[in-house]
């Protein structure tokens, strides 16, 4: 594996509301949120960012940052440390603390520029991008975990669901699993569950000779006035509409 290494930037930086423009740079950037909270936008993906958070940037590729007030951030621009590897785009919540200590140490290595500070802090952004690359195959593995969640609302959209237990089970908080839910699939796991619910009343509306109040809680949903509601909503027509439409 051929192993090249160069740190193009470096910086801690405090921030104010939507000050950055759509920019992009010829190297890989990684940046941790220190305070704040807002939004990141990377190419045509849009993440929320908190504290002790960071997001990584592939070159070339235009990004972002929106915060909601006041923010200080670190960042660091990089080349590829082998140039097999490939770091993705993405956020991630920092799990432990190393990966906010390698940051520091190498701004300290760059800031007392003891003998050979280059190597040094080149020896922890290893550790950095290490830690980075542990922390995009655990997000990796937690995918397949809501492919597997997503084919358990399939599969008891007729049953009521806890979502806070599944997202327990994805290893995320609710909120997070929500966003990532939503990011793999467009739709949040709530928003699904009413698509699934409504796919499997249509179905029997056209199959069966189900009553609409039956087939209401056959699917899952609280009473026919629920389903009804909803199938207006989403479907632009009653269910008995629907049923008896061609």
């Amino acid at each position: 594996m051929e192993r090249k290494r160069s740190i193009y930037f470096l910086n801690k930086h405090n921030t104010h509301i939507n000050e950055f423009k759509l920019h992009m740079h010829n190297c890989y950037e990684i940046i941790y949120i220190l305070s704040g909270s807002g939004r990141v936008i990377i190419g045509d993906k849009t993440y929320p960012v908190s504290q002790d958070m960071y997001y990584v940037v592939s070159p070339q590729t235009y990004h972002t940052e929106q915060f909601d007030g006041y923010g200080e951030i670190l960042f660091i621009g990089f080349g590829c440390i082998y140039k097999d590897l490939i770091y993705p785009n993405g956020v991630y919540r920092a799990g432990e603390m190393s990966t906010l200590m390698y940051f520091k140490k190498i701004m300290d290595e760059y800031k007392q520029q003891d003998a050979e500070y280059e190597i040094a802090a080149g020896a922890f952004l290893d550790l950095l991008l290490v830690s980075t690359m542990r922390n995009v195959n655990s997000v990796s593995r937690k995918c397949k975990d809501i492919e597997y969640i997503k084919a358990y609302i399939e599969q008891y959209s007729n049953q009521k669901i806890n979502f806070g237990q599944l997202a327990k089970i994805s290893g995320y908080s609710y909120d997070y699993f929500r966003h990532i839910f939503k990011q793999r699939f467009g739709i949040s796991p709530q928003d699904y569950l009413i698509e699934v619910r409504l796919e499997n009343a249509k179905r029997l509306l056209k199959g069966t000779k189900l009553t609409c109040t039956e087939i209401a809680y056959n699917c899952g949903f609280s009473s026919g006035a629920q389903m009804s509601l909803l199938f207006k909503r989403k479907i632009g027509v009653s269910p008995l509409a629907y049923k008896k439409a061609d």
